[in-house]
């Protein structure tokens, strides 16, 4: 006899099914970051797209990764530590994730952990909800 369980656990996906899942509990590919007027430096309100972390590409994948090469001190070409602030992991992540919303984003005053804190919450919040979308806890 084949239980509900053991159904589940030899269950095969499409990849029309894993994405429509995915969109399910995940909601949207990118998780907005709005800075309100009179939060950002330059008073202006702000609204920046940062991917989730569950719908990385390899592109983004690759790129986040591409700063396991540098030896310790060494910044990668292209950085300006005056306006990118310090070389960092932590940095590097962020400008990945942001891409051509980095400028703005440090123009407005953003700081590269606050990326980290939106993808670390992002993907509390998809691993909070069930397989059919509904809150295990808030």
């Amino acid at each position: 006899m084949t239980t509900h369980t053991d159904a589940k656990r030899n269950a095969a996906y499409t990849r029309a099914s894993l994405r429509r899942k995915m969109e399910e509990t995940v909601g949207q590919a990118s998780v907005p970051l709005t800075f309100e007027a009179d939060e950002s430096d330059d008073g202006a309100q702000h609204e920046f797209h940062v991917p989730h972390p569950f719908y990385y590409d390899s592109a983004t994948t690759k790129a986040l990764s591409e700063n396991e090469s540098l030896e310790d001190g060494e910044v990668p070409e292209g950085w300006d530590e005056e306006f990118d602030g310090p070389y960092t992991d932590e940095a590097h992540r962020a400008k990945v994730l942001l891409g051509h919303q980095w400028h703005e984003f440090r123009v407005a005053g953003g700081e590269p952990n606050e990326i980290t804190h939106v993808t670390i919450l992002a993907s509390r919040d998809a691993r909070d909800n069930l397989a059919d979308g509904t809150p295990t806890r808030r």
